[in-house]
């Protein structure tokens, strides 16, 4: 996949990976990046909890975290606001990560749906990404063709085998 630096105001686009430029944070709104720089306020700065946060209000259900080798806790409550969602998690497993307190701090916060190797969690995403409810339409649409009636009678039948419950006296509408 392409990457490429982030821009204030840049429209997200499937299959891109977008790095933050140093010194800023990042959040996304109505599906563009935007960019402020970081703030002399005292505290952590918590850049990856940030753009989850907002990437969670943004996409809700349609939202994916990733929180791969790194240390502190940063992306765990930005993850935790993913799952609440109703997006899919997931997390570096300790073994692999040259440096494990992120995946860590989030694999312990109990709100990960997925713990694997950065290969098992790109497998994992291209496997989500063809499923039809994530799908771009251009993928549901090259589907083949349901037929709704042949499968309706199959549901027919069973409901009739297995439950003893028979629609033929029903008329159609």
């Amino acid at each position: 996949m392409p990457v490429q630096e982030s821009t204030n105001g840049m429209r997200v686009e499937p299959n891109q990976v977008y790095i933050i430029p140093r010194d800023t944070t990042m959040t996304i709104a109505g599906g563009e990046l935007k960019l402020k720089p970081r703030g002399d306020a005292r505290g952590p700065h918590l850049p990856v909890d940030a753009f989850f946060r907002s990437l969670a209000e943004d996409r809700l259900s349609g939202a994916i975290g990733v929180i791969l080798s790194g240390t502190g806790s940063d992306g765990t409550l930005g993850l935790e606001d993913i799952k609440a969602a109703g997006g899919i998690t997931l997390a570096q497993d300790e073994e692999s990560a040259k440096f494990a307190g992120m995946p860590q701090s989030a694999i312990r916060s109990g709100c990960i749906d997925v713990v694997s190797t950065p290969e098992g969690i790109a497998e994992e995403i291209v496997r989500i990404g063809r499923h039809p409810y994530v799908a771009t339409p251009s993928a549901v649409e090259q589907a083949p063709p349901v037929d709704d009636e042949e499968g309706f009678r199959k549901i027919l039948m069973l409901l009739r085998s297995s439950f003893g419950v028979d629609f033929s006296g029903y008329r159609d509408t």
